[in-house]
């Protein structure tokens, strides 16, 4: 059986972020086993408490920046995070991997998962690499483009969420190398969609 990591769901993520609940996905984790870690069910939550909330990670600081936030502790203790792939792709040199076919064969079932249980008002995905690999939207109707000014298009769709409706999901690219004003355009024009 392949281990799939759970979401980090933040203490506040019911107060969320100007009263809308985000969940934020990424494409997959790589290494931290020599630092106490294990690819098991927790390990997303585990890397959550041990760096990204002390702002040790560089993906989930440029993250919270996009949506204003210096503090990275509390931007987080205000959303969920999920990877696209279930589980780890490796040590540090397999961090750019597109992992195995048997993580890439369980993302729609996961991402579809992870959205329902959420049940978040939006999602925004973090990395094209993972958006490739999302199921077709439940909610064709929801099947759009946002326009922002001098940026790219970007493509968005409803997934089913436990509450009813659909939870507006959108594909961005991953902030390695992101054009930071862009990127806080981009995020600011989701947050008033």
């Amino acid at each position: 059986m392949i281990v799939s990591h759970r979401p980090w769901i933040g203490p506040r993520f019911y107060d969320g972020l100007n009263g809308q609940r985000f969940l934020l996905f990424g494409f997959s984790h790589y290494g931290f086993y020599d630092e106490g870690g294990r690819d098991d069910d927790e390990f997303t939550n585990f890397v959550m408490e041990r760096w990204a909330l002390k702002g040790e990670i560089p993906f989930f600081n440029a993250v919270a920046s996009y949506f204003g936030f210096v503090d990275v502790s509390d931007f987080y203790s205000r959303v969920a995070f999920a990877n696209t792939l279930p589980n780890s792709v490796g040590d540090s040199d397999n961090k750019f991997s597109f992992g195995d076919e048997e993580s890439r064969s369980a993302v729609e079932g996961r991402v579809r998962k992870i959205i329902f249980d959420v049940d978040a008002d939006k999602a925004v995905v973090f990395t094209l690499k993972g958006w490739t690999l999302f199921p077709s939207y439940d909610d064709r109707d929801q099947d759009g483009i946002l326009e922002v000014a001098e940026t790219n298009s970007i493509h968005y769709g409803g997934y089913k969420r436990k509450s009813g409706g659909y939870t507006r999901t959108f594909g961005l690219r991953h902030p390695m190398m992101a054009p930071t004003q862009k990127m806080r355009a981009v995020v600011t024009a989701i947050m008033e969609a």
